[in-house]
């Protein structure tokens, strides 16, 4: 009788590490329009877990299967790796792997089958989870989870009314093969990075530029809450040319930040292409993303990026696994009108970012050569 309480309440306290990373996703949650409704996922995927564990908990009570200790362990690297890499996608999925995997050691095999749709839900309540399955891309990321939140539940109902239970090696090849597939596509658009690009924010006239201090709206202020020295700043040209410019720095949670295509799609604007680049400029490798967006019927070029002493990189997911509490990072978004081509547009970005850059206050680095001197 002891065992039989003792086991759910195993399966119980594992899980509460899952309560301090909720709450951190509280206001994420509040003030992000694209994530307004991910604590749906949280609320079906553990009404699902419980109605699962309390329909067939007790059938399958006398079913230990030890094959599953390889895989709680794993789960428990994972979830570790989370703590130190401060990566809350990798903390939420190594408890909820740890806790399912509980449940497969003490129910069994076929119980673990069943519930793994719960699982799948109650990960997608993260905002990054997206990210990290359909980067980048240009649809939108409610849908493509709500679309995959549905396959969750059909494969859920399908599994119970039908019995259908892979034995465990072939359940265990469907899923890292999902995985992987995913690992591939999240990695598949990154470039190398580029060398640190710091622009001086700070200057409002120089060269050919005269710049002059937005202030932030409200949707501003909730959308980057918890960054610190958000501004944004607007410059024209001797010659006419007008660049937009965002900057902020990650703060030592990141938690409320996004990419930039997700904070353009969360203010209204339809993106047509998100594109990887890295480019030459001052001499110096610049790694970024471009945006091409539409808003009001007109079209915009953006580049974005993250830069600390070391790097430059447009990809969210690489910046998020070298991001650290410790650590600085600036954020960059600079966009410019698209008045007559796409090619006139980038040629305004770079020689803007060229002169920033050329006046950032010596925040760059020396330049490492490949013999590991610098220059």
């Amino acid at each position: 009788m002891i065992f039989k309480i003792l086991k759910p309440l195993t399966i119980l306290l594992s899980m509460l590490p899952l309560g301090p990373e909720i709450l951190r996703l509280i206001p994420v949650w509040k003030n992000s329009p694209m994530d307004r409704y991910d604590f749906l996922y949280l609320v079906t995927g553990a009404v699902l877990l419980l109605f699962l564990l309390l329909l067939h908990a007790g059938k399958e009570a006398d079913k230990r299967d030890y094959k599953a200790i390889p895989f709680l362990l794993g789960s428990f690297a994972v979830f570790s790796y989370g703590i130190y890499a401060s990566l809350n996608l990798f903390y939420f999925c190594g408890v909820v792997g740890f806790s399912f995997c509980l449940v497969w050691l003490f129910y069994g095999w076929r119980l673990f089958w069943r519930i793994l749709p719960a699982g799948g839900l109650l990960i997608l309540s993260i905002p990054t989870s997206a990210i990290a399955m359909f980067p980048p891309m240009i649809w939108n990321w409610v849908i493509l989870k709500c679309c995959f939140g549905s396959l969750l539940l059909l494969f859920a109902v399908t599994a119970e009314f039908l019995n259908l239970c892979p034995n465990w090696r072939h359940g265990i090849f469907y899923i890292t093969l999902i995985a992987f597939l995913n690992l591939s596509l999240a990695d598949n658009h990154q470039l190398p990075s580029g060398e640190t690009m710091y622009l001086n924010t700070n200057r409002m006239n120089f060269q050919d530029y005269i710049g002059s201090k937005q202030e932030l709206s409200d949707f501003d202020k909730r959308f980057f809450a918890g960054n610190r020295r958000t501004e944004r700043t607007v410059f024209f040209a001797k010659n006419g040319d007008f660049i937009s410019l965002l900057s902020f720095d990650s703060g030592s949670s990141v938690h409320n930040l996004h990419p930039p295509s997700v904070c353009l799609l969360s203010a209204g604007w339809e993106l047509e292409k998100v594109i990887p680049r890295r480019t030459v400029v001052n001499g110096r490798y610049f790694a970024f993303e471009e945006i091409l967006a539409v808003s009001g019927g007109k079209r915009f070029l953006f580049y974005a990026w993250y830069s600390n002493d070391e790097i430059s990189t447009g990809s969210y997911l690489r910046f998020r696994s070298l991001w650290h509490p410790s650590d600085t990072w600036r954020v960059y978004q600079v966009m410019t009108p698209i008045l007559t081509t796409r090619e006139a547009a980038e040629k305004i970005l770079n020689n803007f970012v060229s002169a920033m850059s050329k006046n950032s206050g010596g925040k760059h680095l020396k330049r490492k050569k490949p013999d590991g001197k610098t220059d």
